[in-house]
């Protein structure tokens, strides 16, 4: 039991962290199992959830699984849930974990987490109170600061790799509203100096942004005065400075007979963050053929 000289403090183990992905962001990481399950754990661990009611008296559990096989299930019950600012909750070790040696294991322990809205940016505070100094100091003795930070290691490279997923992807959107207004510099700005494409019309390689901005320059004027695109099967992965994306597309306006709005195309995007901003690298547009006619193949109904 906690004596009249123990402070709240003196019994707490505070962890602080800051994102660079927006507090709602790194709500739904925290508390949605399809996130939890991409960074909970030390590094080199999986975690499984198999069991997440979020509210106040819901009941969670996780399963941290090591890499030599080890499992570690943790539980506990919601005390308090504010979205997107603050959960306090129970925290033990399940009575199905079995150390590999006797330990003396910590108890009455009771996690707060307050996310804080920094802009774009969140600080997270973690603080793990204990019931005891004694169950404290148990509980530090076990690696639990280092443990803590290894895992939130993993949260923010998973937090950066969703941001840049959402970045990208309002790239390639942005790329289609700028190729419908004719926009020639918005279509044109994140296109990298060493751009290549491949494209679904001569030559069979364009090397270089400037370049690239004269196809464009030249073919805008032929579309229809209104149209729009029509995307299908976006495919998007982030990792790191590099993503790559394909997706099905086409042309589509009031103007049916118009000879850009007949067919279908593939579309391979490659992208590189370079000092922080995403650049285009290289395209591939084309269209099937059936082999034994040399024609192209320009719907999907084949």
């Amino acid at each position: 039991m906690a004596t009249n000289q123990d402070s709240a403090s003196d019994r707490e183990i505070v962890i602080t962290r800051e994102f660079a992905a927006p507090r709602e962001l790194v709500w739904k990481v925290w508390t949605q199992p399809e996130h939890i399950t991409q960074w909970w754990g030390p590094r080199g661990f999986n975690t499984t959830v198999t069991e997440m009611d979020l509210r106040p008296g819901g009941k969670w559990r996780y399963v941290m699984h090591g890499p030599d096989g080890a499992e570690y299930p943790v539980r506990g019950v919601f005390r308090e849930v504010i979205p997107p600012q603050r959960i306090v909750t129970t925290d033990e070790f399940d009575e199905g974990w079995k150390p590999p040696q006797p330990i003396d294991l910590p108890s009455g322990i009771v996690a707060t987490a307050v996310f804080d809205a920094l802009g774009t940016r969140t600080r997270l505070t973690l603080t793990i109170s204990h019931a005891t100094i004694e169950d404290k100091n148990k509980h530090a003795a076990m690696g639990v600061e280092g443990g803590w930070n290894s895992s939130f290691d993993c949260m923010d490279d998973y937090l950066m790799a969703l941001t840049d997923e959402a970045v990208v992807r309002q790239l390639i959107a942005d790329q289609m509203k700028a190729i419908c207004a004719k926009n020639i510099d918005q279509l044109m700005r994140p296109y990298a100096a060493e751009f290549v494409a491949f494209d679904a019309i001569p030559p069979f390689q364009t090397k270089g942004a400037d370049a690239w901005r004269q196809t464009w320059a030249s073919c805008l004027p032929h579309f229809p005065e209104t149209f729009a695109i029509e995307a299908r099967d976006l495919h998007l992965t982030v990792s790191g400075t590099a993503a790559f994306a394909h997706w099905l597309f086409r042309f589509t306006g009031p103007d049916k007979d118009h000879p850009a709005l007949q067919n279908w195309m593939r579309l391979t995007g490659c992208y590189r963050k370079v000092e922080g901003e995403w650049r285009i690298v290289h395209e591939h547009c084309s269209v099937p053929f059936d082999p034994h006619t040399s024609k192209a193949l320009l719907t999907l109904d084949v």
